[in-house]
């Protein structure tokens, strides 16, 4: 054997003595004979050492790995982490490869340059293993259709292609992977059932080229005692689906929307939660189970004095204890940088990022950078969170659709007892494609942290905080809140928001512009989306809101100067939505109509003001 054979063959072996020999000889005797054999015993209490032992005297291709039991998946990444061929194949221990497989798959791929081969199956059916119309489903299902086989694809066609028009079997031993094709990091998940339903995607997708043949190379034995055909594991197949299903969503990144990929992407995991459905077992709120696992806390921090420490005692107090929290100092000059620093010597979940003093907006994107979590919160720093907040915002994303979970609040004023925080039982409410809803702007407030969101539709959507004094968060949240997929919501409170005046809210008059921007940057993100001018009611949703939201911030500016730039500016942003010609089509109260009427037709703030007045 070559020092660097050109196939690493996997094979897990737990207790399969009776069938072991079968397996090791279909190998050992192929036409193709450049390969190492890496035989993964995974703690097996049966002949299945010994046997493994004489193979490996009589013939040096064969390594032995030796490991405590971990399953199926733990064993075959063990064997992955050694092995050295160009490619790699993973055969499991009860079953074969017909004699001339390795020469005709590597062949293939030397000529066509494939980083994956896919190919059929035929059965060895054991006596009372199957019914006949299960072995004819299987045979059906183990099988690669005319209309694909035998072209050269990227590998996102061909899994488009299996998906939508042939059929996807996900089973590992029916692939030939160059090693090198593989992302670095794609494992098969340890601990689950159906773990070739999440590795298979993933690897075929990284694929450049990529190959399906109706050729039936492999030799699958349908045995009893199998774990794919044992009784009584409907709890480890339902748990199987749904972990697989979860991480799936938060991996694939879809094309653009309507595109074939995206279709077989939403295909294939509306399958997994077909086949998790059909298990007739919840396992939803089952520990390690959900669909997301680490959750980050992003928490820009700027001169927010003693209301720091009890909101980051309220963060690490959490429930669900998968978290990081990233705190990005935004220059302050009290003393919140030394309380950062003693958080972050206790609890290594907390990293502190330091950056010159921006606004909160610039703290948020610099914190996200940070953050490795499968769902974020963004927190303010002088709240305070339930401890049960993050648990249950998980709990409302965990299906693998959600992709935003929202909770309620309370708010209390600065210098007063923080507010006890409901504990009580969390009924959600389902959006489903917001963006065709009609109350998007109605339903949701414009800030972030009240929101759990998926990295997925963060990434997705390109999604970033605008580099604002105020309302940097507005135009972020509203157009996630219009991408999602689902959106679930629970009217629990368990935030408890701290108005206070030296807070990021109540400094609009030094920057009075803000809320414009924010504005125009989401109304900018709508015309991208090709929304703006129809009459939709998303669109009639956000005129409502433009000019309430415009009102609110020229009602509350507390100086002449702030007043009058923002009476100037609200007569602009009226102007460019186009609310003047279509008051019909804004769902407003008469008052608010009426002011825009009035605002748009006086040439100055001091004139609008006068009509104000009480008479």
């Amino acid at each position: 054997m070559s020092a660097a054979p050109r196939i690493s063959v996997i094979v897990p072996v737990y207790n399969v003595a009776p069938y072991l020999s079968v397996c090791v000889d279909s190998v050992l005797s192929q036409t193709f004979g450049d390969f190492e054999l890496i035989c993964v015993d995974d703690g097996s209490t049966d002949a299945s050492p010994a046997i493994l032992g004489e193979y490996a005297k009589k013939d040096r291709r064969v390594r032995v790995v030796r490991r405590a039991n971990g399953g199926l998946s733990a064993a075959r990444n063990s064997g992955l982490e050694v092995a050295v061929g160009e490619y790699v194949y993973f055969l499991d221990g009860d079953d074969s490869i017909r004699p001339d497989a390795l020469e005709r798959l590597c062949l293939l791929a030397d000529r066509e340059q494939l980083d994956q081969v896919v190919f059929s199956t035929e059965l060895v059916v054991e006596e009372n293993a199957a019914t006949e119309s299960r072995i004819a489903d299987m045979r059906r299902y183990y099988a690669v259709s005319d209309n694909v086989a035998g072209r050269v694809m990227t590998g996102p066609e061909l899994f488009t292609n299996l998906v939508l028009h042939s059929g996807f079997f996900a089973s590992a031993p029916l692939r030939f992977l160059r090693r090198s094709a593989l992302p670095a990091d794609l494992r098969f998940p340890e601990g689950l059932l159906h773990e070739d339903n999440y590795f298979t995607p993933l690897a075929l997708l990284a694929a450049r080229r990529a190959m399906a043949i109706s050729d039936r190379l492999y030799l699958r034995r349908v045995r009893n005692g199998s774990i794919m055909t044992e009784a009584g594991q409907e709890r480890r197949h339902a748990e199987g689906f749904f972990h697989v299903r979860g991480e799936l969503a938060r991996h694939f990144r879809f094309a653009a929307g309507g595109t074939a990929l995206r279709r077989a992407c939403d295909a294939y995991l509306a399958e997994l939660e077909r086949l998790y459905e059909a298990c007739g077992v919840d396992v939803r709120s089952v520990d390690g189970l959900l669909s997301v696992g680490k959750v980050s806390v992003v928490i820009p921090v700027y001169n927010v004095g003693a209301a720091l420490a009890p909101c980051l005692e309220s963060v690490l107090a959490q429930t669900y204890r998968n978290l990081e929290v990233i705190c990005v100092d935004d220059g302050s000059t009290d003393g919140s940088a030394g309380v950062l620093a003693d958080f972050a010597a206790r609890d290594a979940r907390v990293r502190v990022v330091t950056q010159r003093h921006a606004d909160a907006g610039t703290a948020r994107n610099a914190g996200y950078a940070e953050t490795s979590g499968d769902a974020l919160l963004f927190l303010d720093a002088d709240d305070v969170f339930a401890p049960d907040m993050v648990a249950t915002l998980v709990r409302g994303i965990d299906d693998g659709r959600t992709e935003i979970a929202v909770c309620g609040w309370e708010d209390f004023p600065d210098g007063s007892p923080v507010p006890s925080l409901d504990a009580g039982d969390d009924a959600w409410e389902v959006v489903d494609e917001p963006e065709s809803a009609a109350d998007v702007y109605d339903r949701w407030m414009g800030w972030a942290w009240d929101k759990l969101i998926r990295r997925s539709l963060i990434e997705r959507e390109g999604l970033k905080f605008q580099s604002l004094r105020s309302s940097n968060d507005m135009a972020f949240t509203f157009a996630a809140l219009v991408c999602a997929r689902r959106v679930s919501q629970t009217r629990r409170r368990l935030v408890a928001h701290r108005k206070s005046c030296h807070t990021l809210s109540t400094t609009r008059a030094r920057d009075p512009l803000c809320f414009a921007a924010a504005l125009r940057e989401h109304h900018a993100f709508l015309a991208r989306r090709g929304l703006v001018g129809n009459s939709s009611f998303l669109m009639r949703d956000f005129r409502r809101y433009a000019l309430i939201f415009s009102y609110w911030h020229l009602d509350t500016m507390e100086t002449d100067d702030a007043y009058s730039r923002t009476y100037d500016e609200v007569q602009k942003i009226l102007v460019e939505f186009g609310l003047p010609d279509d008051f019909a089509g804004i769902d407003a109260e008469d008052d608010v109509q009426l002011r825009c009427r009035s605002l748009l037709s006086l040439g100055s703030a001091i004139s609008y003001l006068r009509t104000l007045q009480p008479e």
